[in-house]
């Protein structure tokens, strides 16, 4: 079975959570949207810097770079 015949049945599996968001209204669809690509851009910014790093033997070094990706 190739890539492209799996992904039909796993859709109309996932079909009925993944339609629930289309009942809502379009404003509320709208803001909802706008809020996830919001959260993936802010997440983004603060991973980059951390993959870069590694990880650090102090607790403390990940909010100081966290905050140092935020806010510059």
């Amino acid at each position: 079975m190739g890539k492209s015949t799996a992904i039909a049945p796993s859709w109309r599996r996932a079909w009925p959570r993944k339609s629930s968001v289309l009942r809502l209204p379009p404003a509320v669809r709208k803001i909802i949207f706008y809020t996830t690509n919001a959260i993936e851009s802010l997440t983004a910014v603060i991973e980059k810097p951390q993959k870069r790093a590694g990880s650090f033997p102090l607790c403390a070094a990940d909010p100081k770079l966290i905050y140092l990706a935020i806010a510059f």
